[in-house]
């Protein structure tokens, strides 16, 4: 791989995933996006996943031979150096290997680390972090996530799971799936709270939420 090289970025969320082709100056040159769909499975995921980075690349006018290297930024718990999806609640993942199946999909080397812990290292090194050594990165989608920056790089804890605050629990005594951060403050649980003070007959799509506050 060239430091000139463009590469892929993978965002994959439990819900949507989004790629983007990147070239070495930071610029996007082509994007693609599309539901994830988690319940059919981790392979049918993965084969999304690579339908999804060729699309990106003709936006960008480019192939996959022009790609110098592929980054997976995936929810739950990763192992980077292995390249495993250790627990992924919001995918229905456990022990994946993420990174040999997208390398066996794309031709690509790949890289995979936590989806937070690589927003919050683009944060550092490029935006609202920009200037600090340290910090934590909350991002709040289909559940919640957080990363945390010390010196400048991520810091995975002894067990990967270093700023996963999303399942901490907030109310032991609360019924079961409503017990975790993400169950009472998640983009999922505020629809499905909304959903039930309305009277609605299905939880909101996301879209949705914006108007019942209005």
């Amino acid at each position: 791989m060239s430091t000139t090289d463009p590469v892929i970025g993978i965002d994959l969320g439990g819900t949507h995933m989004q790629v983007g082709v990147v070239g070495p100056d930071g610029s996007l040159l082509g994007r693609s996006a599309c539901h994830t769909h988690a319940e059919r499975g981790f392979d049918a995921v993965i084969a999304t996943i690579g339908e999804q980075c060729r699309e990106a690349c003709a936006a960008a006018s480019l192939s996959l031979p022009d790609i110098g290297a592929v980054g997976l930024a995936a929810p739950g718990a990763v192992d980077p150096g292995r390249g495993i999806v250790l627990r992924a609640p919001n995918m229905g993942w456990d022990d994946v290997k993420a990174a040999d199946a997208l390398v066996a999909n794309l031709g690509r080397p790949v890289m995979l680390d936590n989806d937070v812990n690589a927003a919050a290292l683009a944060e550092a090194k490029l935006g609202a972090g920009k200037g600090f050594d340290d910090l934590l990165a909350v991002w709040v989608g289909t559940g919640i996530g957080g990363g945390l920056i010390f010196d400048g790089k991520v810091f995975h804890g002894p067990r990967f799971t270093a700023g996963e605050i999303g399942h901490v629990i907030m109310d032991p005594d609360a019924p079961e799936g409503r017990r975790k951060l993400e169950h009472i403050a998640s983009r999922t649980a505020i629809s499905r709270d909304i959903a039930e003070a309305t009277g609605a007959t299905e939880t909101m799509g996301s879209s949705k939420i914006a108007e019942a506050y209005v």
